[in-house]
């Protein structure tokens, strides 16, 4: 069996709200899924499945529509290539500034990434691109800064879900005693 990390999308912001239990249980019931554990309250999940990663993905979309009734973006991952994506992190913030990672759901256009930091909103944060993941550097928080996940799905026309670089690190760990 292989383990993967699940990233959904706007989980328990706004409208979309579940107790991770709950969420837990609904996706465990699918029955392809094993071990599913939820790590901090925001749609984050560990599961153990003999799945593929796109398969993983699809299920999971069609399980989260039908409970939400609306599409649910939800980007898979080992917890090989979380640690790479918090290893190749490309920022050192400084006191008061933060990193975010952005998983894309599914592979973007390679042209379209290419461009993606030109003609950017004027703005002191900064946007790296990694293999698969978008890298924000927010120097004055996340919700005053025109960089958003809205931003990258525009330009890219894929879903993006992002999490903070510690919440990144603690995923990469995997099945761990500390988890939730």
């Amino acid at each position: 069996m292989k383990t993967y990390v699940v990233l959904i999308r706007g989980l328990n912001v706004g409208r979309r709200r579940i107790a991770m239990a709950d969420l837990c249980r609904l996706v465990q019931e699918d029955g392809r899924f094993v071990q599913v554990r939820s790590v901090l309250n925001t749609g984050n999940l560990l599961l153990r499945t003999d799945e593929t990663a796109d398969a993983v993905r699809t299920s999971l979309e069609g399980v989260l529509a039908r409970q939400f009734r609306e599409p649910v973006p939800v980007a898979v991952r080992t917890p090989a290539s979380m640690a790479r994506a918090a290893s190749r992190n490309p920022f050192v913030p400084d006191a008061g500034e933060v990193v975010y990672v952005g998983f894309l759901v599914e592979p973007a256009n390679p042209e379209r990434l290419a461009v993606l930091g030109e003609g950017l909103p004027d703005t002191d944060d900064r946007l790296g691109v990694g293999d698969g993941v978008v890298y924000f550097l927010y120097r004055h928080g996340v919700h005053s800064s025109p960089l958003s996940n809205a931003l990258i799905e525009r330009r890219l026309g894929v879903g993006v879900t992002s999490r903070n670089i510690s919440t990144v690190e603690r995923l990469a760990a995997g099945f761990e005693p500390a988890e939730t």
